[in-house]
């Protein structure tokens, strides 16, 4: 108790509740203490009352206690002293009709609670007195507003109808009939007062209209207790209508105590007054009545008094009607209880045959019609629920559409008709309720057709019909929405069922026998018209519910196996058979209904319909189908509207131009797509055509240029929003197809899964691969990052809402995609490792953790290593993982409170568990990377600081395979975390001593490997706890079955445990114990780091600083940045300290060189396109342009990755920048390219739409590869002997090898491989898809010119009949060639990416197989053959190549590399003259050879070259040193040597030639051109009538405008052809290649010519004759070359002496026939080694005759013995890896083995080319073995291909176009047995 007023206790809410309680339950009269109670009350109200406002007391708006203590306070208005209670009380009234409600209410209450101890009089009194009182409030209140002319008060009249008795004042009721209000109170509660009741019942119209109005505004009743004034009123209703009594019933008692008053008013009410309020008292009070009250009101049964003048035949039945429909609809089934079974139907039957009721549905209809909707309600639950829904039906769609109704009537019978069936159609649904979805069905059925020309039907179409007919069509789309939807679920239930096994029984497939509604699908496809829009639209909608369903295949479908009962195999079968049955007949209809609306409508008509809400939704749905048909349908409604052609160009159509309701179709399409693959025993065509669709989305929204997401003018609609939920859907369902797949395996034909996989993995790569493009339009910031850098890597590590939810979505895909590495198909397994890797490095690029526990099972996969954990993942695949987790192992994840402390950092950032970003450590890797500041000077920073003191970077040991000890992933992870940081410690630290002790030792680093035989490894055990381990990781990937079943599905044989391969050198771990598996992990994570170093070091500093040059810059220089020094440069010395000093000398001079490659390119001319600027964007710290062109393009243009190209604005010289190509793709359109450039400092007028010229400038290709091996050096094997060369000696030979090798290219062997495979269609499409898209544009141009002839013709009915016909043809012409061009476009895709598996598999094959692999230095750098390991390194040609070029081949871990090369032949090709200068077109071998002379091994026995020939550079050029092979001079005959114009060697004196200027700084000799074209001609009619001499011939000079006017002479003389005949190149060129015949012009020629230029360079001249087998013709002017130059004096020397030269030559020598007889070439001296045969005698005999005479008689013996025993296969230079533009393919053939760590040259006096010996290697390379043969697997196994046997088995010889360097086989063969 509180004080209150500061004289009296107040109660607070509890203790005046309890008081309350206590009075209500013991009531008190006038006693004593009563007035103690009223004050303790009246105190508590006061003590509630607010400052302001009114004082709420009986509504809701107080408390409870305040209400039940101002009803206590009623008694209160007893008193005498009690006026200021009731001014209050008068207040309230005007103030708050919720609390006069209330106040009566309250009064009811009060009576039967806390007055109820009174005595019935004293209580009416009471009441009559309060009666009184308050009609005196209203009756002054009344007189007021009379009074003021004023209508009567809302708040008065409210309060008159609150009480009875004030309503029945004679007063009070004139004033409300006198005054009557002509508009309802909208202020009132909405329940009705209960004199509002009573004056429904009045004499007065006016009153009963106004009640009518009032009445609209009230609600039923919530609460009708028995004796209420609402129940008195309806008690005494009733009474009234029972017994007949027509007085005017408006004396009824007071709600209080007392009787009623005598009634006097004899008033008399007719039928249709008493009757017409009940319906309207009933709807608002039989909610609140209870049945048994209806049932007995006061002795009167109100549903039998109904029910009983349901055959009134006068005006009031209406009246009666409604009442009793009040009665269903309230009541419903209870009606019926106790009742007959036929009896509902009897009642139903009385209202169907009265008059009056068919008078009423005339007038009235839907209303009078409710009555139906209402009685099949309540007998709902009844047995004769079918019956009556039958007979209802049959009543309005037969006798009430007979045509005596008007049409308004039937439209409206048809409208309620539709409804009720709706509502019984759901209700059943809702309830799945079997009995009663049959009789829906049956009904229906019976009744399709009237239901169907409702909806469909033209007859139907006008206004009238409106509302029946959209009735109706909304029925018809529930109802086959319906069977749609029960199609999915039926496969849910059937796969539910399969995997319950068994436990599963019938009653799982359902209680309801599924069945369509195949009468209402029939008739819906009979009535469509051909225009109807609306109609199209809804069978879209309905179609689209199952559109992602496909036939079930009963051999898949079929019940489990595991000992089902025959009664669930048999439902299983029906169930299969009649979905299937079902599927058909809903789609049977479907394209021929699309294709007629396409083709009968407008364009402009067909736009509008596709604008309709949801119809691209659902079409979007459609067109995800696997069933082409329904595809085929969407497709044509795009290319009707939009004049597209093909699903992707339909799907770019209905996104352009409908964005929001398109892209909200596909999410709900993906939802639907996920949900099937999660639930469906096999989703395999569903699957596939969904990633098929979204690769064609992917393209749509993100290829450039013409990308969506590149459009600036695309969608209004909010981009972010959409991408993210769009990215979200994508990974959603490719999870969960990663996730499914394996389950699904066995139900499938193998080669189509591998096909579809396939499929899932390329989209899923292409989705990863665009991410950038997502996220950046997910940021809102892609179109930000075309003006300017990107800020949405502002924040390394920093994530915000976008990361969140991307990266989110991506760690469930990291997941379900590790369990793919399980797979056996090696091409599904490389896609499976390739994304993977895209994957990990967007999460790097986010700088955000992957999900440990996937970057565990990763980091155990790449620690068992090849083969480990029962896997087919191959090195290549394990190197690629450990260098995708490389970012994040070794990096402890942070723990939740340091991501809280970087959290509260920044703002900006979100961290969330699972995902945490990279600690600092990855941001000083990052900021370590060099940029172009400081290219010249990165020897110091960055990657050079941790190896500044080593000069040979230590290199962890690698675990043995299959014999190491190795555990679980979990393990390891657990284990690692605990000691890893301690394991860095030890292991850094032992590389620093090693680093120490490495720079002042000499002796090799690495220790001599443990021998282990073949036969040891093979039979080294495996542990145990090895192979619990994998069982364990291989449990952790299960899934259903999981990926045991996809390896059952392959069939592919069990893998054989792998033999350890020698033991690597490693790190050598002081006073610990290193085989921990926290160790292991470790060591494994080095080796994965430095084989990523060593491979693919970083190359964007190399493009930083070529694309920062000006390309108008001039000098020999490079431009540098003014604002630093220039570049220093040093010359090369001869060894090197430490890696630092290497690459601060060698990467200015890469520089230099690749300035003089531009330089170049500025002298020669170039091709010019004109591209246009698509789009750009900014990346980091590049600028992105998208570049597009129409133009023709010159035949044979192409850019590749690797170009450099020049951007020009046309008609502008002073603007240019470079740029790298990125891409480059050429499609029927046109090309489309992508370059990357550094933003220029100044605005040069790159923006989109802009036309720019673009020219080549040079190629990267070598150049990448050079500054590769440069940077990659220092972990190289053989880093140490690059510094400081320590070359080996070589023993001495024994001739005796025998010499094989294998002429044939990769290429080649990948396609004899390709065409040896049995069933592999791999087709080029590309002309049937050009076919078939110019006879659909034919086709689309015929049927518009027939549309708009068919439009225009009138009056002419059959030439409209023959026009339409002709339409309808065209259009399905178009639809079947449109589903030919997807199906052709699918079909080179898929040819596409099976040819290209192929070629990838094909290839691993083939290089596997092989011995030796040959290549060019560059061609050495190709990733291909980043899979193998090479023991030995065979450089040829060593001293032409420069020393970074050398080195490219050796970063695959060589133990040995051999270099041969002749020092006197040309030096590398350099075009810097100041990087010459210093040094850098010294090769590697010419350095060693410097450091170490005497290490020099000469191999002084040459085997190319007839002995007439070698005599003159061995003389010349060796000191006399070079000597021949055996049997050179039998081996190099020819049967031109008999001839005397000819023989092995000649000299022409071309004695009229004159030199003179090419125009091209260059000089050409027309006379000798002409000669050799006649010499060519004479020796091709006389030896080579058939073509024998094709490829054998050579036609070189040194200056490359003859090389050009030869070429473009012989062209001119015999055809192109003549280039695939004869060879044409400079001597620079040529070198390193060989021909039977060479053709050498050396053009300089003139009486004033003293000099002969570079002629003199000895190195080039040796190359110019040592390059013929069986003769060399010189064509030079004697006197000139005699005089300009002193060693080419004594080459025409050599020539008179020895006979071989000829004066006096032209072209006419050639011409005609021979009649002069050249002296013979005096032939050398037999060496000593050469065999006991003579050389054949050149001199003998010769018949004079013409050359036709010649080719005659010499045409046989040539043919039979032209083949050179030397040459048996002329070749071109695809037999190498060859550094083309496109791709370099290594010509395998195989390598040899070789110690550790040596060095070894060859000085080749011959520069023929290189070979091997066929000894059995030591040591293959390091790659899996091929599968084991036995079962079959998805491909053929690999097969080693027969050995070619060799043409010629003799010492010495070799098969290849190159002439395989004999003798160096020969010497080497001591090293491989040593």
């Amino acid at each position: 108790m509180v004080s209150s007023g500061g004289n009296a206790d107040v109660m607070d809410e509890l203790a005046a509740k309890k008081l309350l309680e206590e009075l209500r339950n013991n009531p008190v009269n006038t006693g004593g203490s009563t007035d103690e109670y009223l004050k303790k009350c009246l105190d508590f109200v006061d003590s509630k009352k607010p400052r302001s406002g009114p004082s709420h007391l009986y509504c809701s708006r107080t408390t409870e206690v305040v209400r039940e203590a101002a009803t206590f306070l009623i008694r209160l208005q007893a008193y005498q002293n009690s006026q200021a209670w009731k001014e209050r009380l008068i207040a309230l009234f005007r103030e708050c009709l919720d609390c006069v409600r209330g106040y009566a209410e309250a009064r009811g209450r009060s009576d039967k609670t806390y007055l109820s101890s009174f005595a019935p009089n004293t209580l009416r009194r009471f009441n009559e007195t309060i009666d009184k009182w308050q009609s005196e409030i209203v009756l002054a209140s009344f007189r007021d507003a009379v009074a003021s002319s004023n209508p009567l008060p809302s708040f008065s009249l409210y309060h008159a109808l609150t009480n009875l008795a004030i309503t029945q004042n004679p007063e009070v009721r004139n004033f409300i009939i006198d005054n009557a209000p002509t508009n309802p109170y909208t202020d009132w509660p909405k329940e009705p007062p209960p004199g509002l009741l009573l004056l429904r019942l009045d004499t007065d119209e006016r009153v009963r209209e106004w009640v009518r109005k009032q009445w609209s505004h009230c609600v039923p009743l919530t609460k009708n207790e028995s004796g209420s004034p609402h129940m008195l009123l309806l008690s005494i209703l009733a009474k009234r209508l029972q017994s007949g009594d027509m007085n005017h019933a408006s004396s009824i008692t007071s709600t209080t105590s007392t009787p009623p008053p005598s009634q006097q008013n004899d008033t008399i009410l007719p039928p249709l007054q008493l009757w017409s309020p009940l319906p309207d008292v009933l709807k608002l009070t039989l909610g609140a009545t209870p049945f048994k009250t209806i049932r007995n009101l006061d002795g009167v049964d109100l549903v039998k008094l109904i029910e009983g003048h349901l055959h009134d035949n006068d005006k009031h039945f209406p009246h009666v009607l409604r009442s009793f429909i009040r009665l269903l609809q309230t009541f419903g089934p209870q009606l019926w209880e106790n009742e007959a079974s036929e009896y509902p139907q009897v009642k139903i039957d009385a209202i169907r045959d009265n008059p009056t009721f068919d008078q009423l549905i005339q007038k009235n209809t839907q209303p009078a019609l409710q009555v139906f909707d209402a009685y099949l309600t309540s007998v709902w639950k009844l047995d004769i629920f079918s019956e009556a829904l039958a007979k209802t039906v049959a009543f309005m769609c037969g006798d009430l559409l007979h045509p005596r109704y008007e049409t308004s009537c039937r439209s409206k019978v048809m409208l309620v008709l539709a409804q009720i069936l709706r509502s019984v159609h759901q209700k059943a649904k809702s309830e799945m309720s079997a009995r009663h979805l049959v009789a829906f069905r049956e009904t229906t059925g019976i009744h399709a057709q009237s239901l169907s020309i409702v909806a469909f039907s033209r007859e139907y179409k006008g206004d009238v019909w409106a509302d029946a007919r959209a009735a109706m069509r909304v029925l018809f789309q529930d109802v086959l929405a319906a069977d749609a939807s029960e199609l999915h679920e039926l496969v849910i239930r059937l796969s539910v069922t399969y995997r319950n096994g068994p436990s599963s029984s019938v009653k799982d497939l359902g209680n309801i026998p599924f069945q369509i509604h195949e009468a209402m699908w029939n008739r819906l496809y009979g009535s469509l018209a051909t225009d109807d829009g609306e109609a199209m639209a809804l069978l879209i909608r309905v179609i689209a519910i199952s559109a992602h369903l496909d036939a079930l295949d009963m051999d898949v479908y079929h019940s489990s196996s595991r000992n089902p009962s025959e009664e669930l195999k048999r439902a299983y079968r029906t169930e299969v058979k009649t979905y299937n049955q079902a599927l058909e007949i809903i789609r049977k209809g479907f394209s021929y209904a699309m294709t007629n609306y396409a083709g009968n409508v407008r364009r402009a008509t067909l736009q509008e319909f596709l604008q309709r809400n949801e119809v691209v939704g659902s079409l979007m749905a459609v067109m995800f189908s696997p069933s082409e048909e329904l595809q085929s349908a969407a497709q044509e409604l795009a290319m009707q509207a939009y004049d597209v052609e093909g699903r992707d160009g339909s799907f770019k159509a209905y996104i352009q131009c409908h964005p929001g309701i398109a892209f909200k179709g596909i999410f709900s399409t993906l939802r639907t797509v996920n949900t099937a693959v999660e639930s469906f025993i096999e989703a395999c065509t569903i699957s596939r055509s969904t990633v098929l669709c979204l690769t064609d989305i992917i393209d749509i929204l993100c290829a450039k240029p013409e990308g969506l997401f590149w459009d600036s003018t695309f969608s209004d609609i909010h981009l972010p929003e959409i991408v993210m939920e769009l990215w979200s859907s994508m990974a959603e369902v490719i999870s969960s197809i990663f996730k499914r797949t394996p389950a699904w395996a066995p139900y499938k034909d193998t080669d189509w899964m591998v096909i579809w996989m396939r499929d899932a993995l390329l989209f899923a790569r292409d989705m990863v691969k665009q991410y950038t493009v997502f996220h950046s339009v997910a940021s809102d910031t892609l179109r930000t990052s075309q003006v300017g850098p990107s800020p949405v890597k502002a924040q390394k590590g920093k994530m915000n809402k976008t990361d969140k939810v991307m990266m989110g979505k991506m760690e469930i895909t990291i997941g379900e995609i590790i369990k793919w590495l399980k797979l056996t198909d090696p091409e599904l397994l490389h896609q499976s490792v390739q994304l993977l890797r895209m994957t990990l490095k967007c999460f790097e690029e986010g700088s955000v953790r992957p999900p440990q526990a996937s970057l565990d099972r990763l980091e155990g996969i790449v620690e068992k290593g090849e083969g480990g954990g029962k896997n087919h993942l191959t090195r290549d695949h394990i190197r690629t993982i450990g260098e995708a987790i490389s970012p994040w192992v070794g990096i402890e994840e942070k723990s939740e409170q340091e991501g809280e402390e970087e959290e509260e950092e920044s703002d900006d950032g979100i961290e969330f568990v699972g995902m945490k970003t990279v600690t600092k450590e990855k941001e000083k890797k990052e900021k370590a990377k060099t940029k172009i500041d400081d290219f010249f000077g990165a020897s110091s920073k960055g990657k050079g600081k941790e190896k500044a003191t080593s000069s040979k970077p230590p290199e962890p040991a690698k675990p043995k395979m299959g014999i190491m000890k190795t555990s679980s992933s979990k393990s390891g992870s657990t284990q690692g975390s605990s000691k890893l940081k301690e394991i860095r410690d030890q292991v850094r630290q032992q590389q620093q001593w090693r680093t120490t002790s490495t720079s002042t030792i000499s002796a090799p680093l690495k220790p001599a490997p443990q021998p282990v035989s073949k036969g040891e490894a093979k039979s080294a055990p495996t542990s145990e706890k090895e192979d619990e381990g994998e069982e364990e990781s291989e449990s952790e990937d299960s899934d259903e079955g999981g990926m045991e079943d996809l390896v059952k599905m392959q069939k592919s044989p069990k893998k054989p445990k792998i033999p350890a391969p020698p033991v690597r050198r490693g790190i050598v771990m002081l006073g610990g114990d290193v085989k921990t598996v926290a160790k292991q992990r470790y060591t494994a994570r080095e080796e994965a780091r430095r084989t990523q170093l060593r491979l693919k070091p970083d190359l964007n500093p190399l493009h930083r600083l070529i694309l920062s040059w000006d390309y108008d810059h001039t000098g020999e220089d490079p431009p540098h940045p003014k604002n630093l020094p220039p570049p220093r440069f040093s010359p090369i010395p001869d060894s090197f300290q430490n890696h630092d000093q290497y690459r601060s000398i060698l990467e200015p001079l890469l520089a230099l060189e690749c300035w003089s490659q531009v330089v170049k390119a500025k002298e020669e001319p170039q091709e010019e396109t004109t591209w246009e600027i698509a789009g750009k964007q900014y990346v980091d710290e590049w600028l992105e342009l998208d570049l597009a062109t129409t133009d023709q393009l010159p035949t044979k243009w192409f850019l590749s990755e690797t170009d450099v190209v020049l951007l020009r604005p046309t008609g502008s010289q002073n603007r240019s920048i470079m740029a790298k190509v990125q891409s480059f793709k050429q499609s029927v359109r046109g090309c489309l390219a992508s370059a990357r450039c550094r933003p220029p400092s100044e605005d040069i007028g790159l923006t989109v739409r802009t036309k720019w010229r673009l020219t080549k400038v040079f190629s990267l290709s070598t150049v990448h590869r050079e500054y590769a091996a440069l940077i990659g050096l220092p972990y190289y094997d053989l880093f140490d002997r690059i510094l400081r060369p320590q070359p080996a000696k070589l023993p001495r030979h024994d001739s005796s090898i025998n010499v094989s090798v294998k002429d044939l290219s990769l290429d080649a062997l990948v396609a004899t491989k390709m065409n040896a495979e049995p069933g592999k269609d791999i087709t080029n499409t590309s002309s049937e898809i050009a076919e078939l898209r110019k006879e659909l544009q034919k086709v689309n141009a015929d049927r518009l010119q027939k549309i708009a002839e068919f439009q225009n013709t009138e009056n002419n009915s059959a030439r409209s009949t023959l026009l339409d016909t002709e339409i309808k043809a065209l259009n399905a012409k178009r639809s079947s060639l449109n589903n030919r061009l997807n199906q052709a476009r699918d079909k080179e895709k898929d040819s596409s990416r099976a040819l290209d598996a192929a070629k990838r598999r094909f290839r691993q094959e083939v290089l596997a197989e092989a011995d030796v692999i040959c290549s060019t230095l560059s061609g050495a750098g190709h990733e291909i053959l980043e899979l193998f390991d090479f023991e030995t390194v065979v450089i040829d040609e060593a001293c032409q190549s420069i020393e970074l070029s050398s080195l490219i081949p050796l970063k695959y871990r060589c133990k040995r590399c051999i270099m041969v090369g002749d020092p006197q032949q040309l030096a590398p090709t350099v075009l810097s003259r100041k990087a010459s200068k210093f040094n850098y077109e010294q090769s590697l071998f010419v350095r060693i050879q410097k450091h170490r002379p005497e290490a020099v091994h000469l191999l002084s026995i040459q085997y190319r070259m007839h002995p007439v020939i070698s005599i003159l550079p061995s003389k010349v050029f060796y000191s006399g040193r070079l000597q021949d092979g055996p049997d050179m001079a039998q081996k190099t005959a020819q049967p031109w040597h008999k001839e005397s114009l000819f023989g092995p060697y000649r000299f022409f004196n071309v004695s009229q030639g004159q030199e003179s200027s090419s125009g091209s700084h260059s000089l050409i000799n027309s006379a000798e051109v002409d000669v050799a074209i006649a010499l060519y001609n004479r020796v091709r009619l006389q030896f080579s009538p058939n073509g024998e001499l094709d490829t054998r011939i050579g036609v070189v000079t040194m200056y490359r405008g003859q090389m050009l006017e030869l070429r473009r002479r012989f062209i001119s003389r015999f055809g192109t052809d003549i280039t695939s005949k004869v060879d044409f190149n400079t001597v620079d060129g040529f070198q390193g290649q060989e021909k039977d015949i060479i053709i050498l012009s050396c053009v300089r020629a003139g009486p004033s010519v003293e000099r002969v230029g570079f002629l003199a360079d000895v190195r080039r001249m040796n190359v110019a004759l040592t390059r013929s087998r069986s003769s060399l013709f010189v064509l030079g002017h004697a006197s000139t070359l005699e005089r300009g130059d002193h060693t080419w004096k004594r080459i025409v020397e050599d020539a008179r002496e020895r006979l071989c030269l000829v004066d006096g030559v032209s072209r006419g020598t050639f011409e005609a026939p021979t009649l002069v007889k050249v002296p013979a070439a005096v032939a050398p001296k037999p060496s000593k080694k050469s065999a006991s045969k003579s050389i054949v005698d050149s001199t003998a005999s010769l018949t004079l005759m013409p050359p036709s005479e010649m080719k005659k008689s010499h045409g046989a013996a040539t043919a039979a013995s032209m083949k050179s025993p030397t040459d048996p296969q002329p070749s071109s230079s695809n037999t190498k890896i060859e550094d083309t533009t496109k791709e370099e393919h290594p010509d395998h053939v195989g390598y040899p083995s070789a110690r550790d760590g040596d060095v070894e040259m060859a000085e080749d006096t011959t520069s023929s080319s290189l070979t091997a010996p066929r000894e059995p290697p030591k040591s293959k390379p390091r790659l899996p073995p091929p599968k084991p043969k036995g079962g079959p697997s998805l491909f053929i196994p690999s097969k080693r291909p027969p050995k070619r046997p060799a043409e010629n088995d003799g010492p010495g010889d070799s098969v290849g176009s190159s002439s395989i360097k004999r003798r160096l086989a020969a010497e080497v063969r001591d090293i491989y047995k040593s």
